[in-house]
């Protein structure tokens, strides 16, 4: 089975996990784990690489990371040009 065939039957594995029901509070206080912790990485590598806003390159690779995921409909060519760009630019 090539990767597209085992990333399919993960996927299918995964959302038969996900489809329980989910608290309200728990939603919440995972998304205000993530953005404080999206938060400190920004500060800390706007701090550390000399005055640089990372915080778009962060919205990339969660971009990137949701169509590895399996979302759907989401373009990952404008995300994967924008980071490799970037990169370029830091070296």
């Amino acid at each position: 089975m090539g990767l597209v065939g085992d990333l399919a039957s993960r996927d299918k594995s995964i959302a038969g996990r996900m489809n329980g029901p989910v608290r309200v509070k728990a939603l919440v206080r995972i998304l205000l784990a993530t953005t404080v912790v999206t938060g400190i990485v920004d500060a800390v590598s706007f701090l550390a690489l000399g005055r640089v806003l990372t915080a778009n390159m962060t919205a990339n690779l969660a971009l990137i990371g949701s169509v590895f995921a399996g979302a759907p409909r989401l373009p990952i060519s404008r995300s994967a040009v924008a980071l490799l760009a970037s990169s370029q630019g830091l070296f």
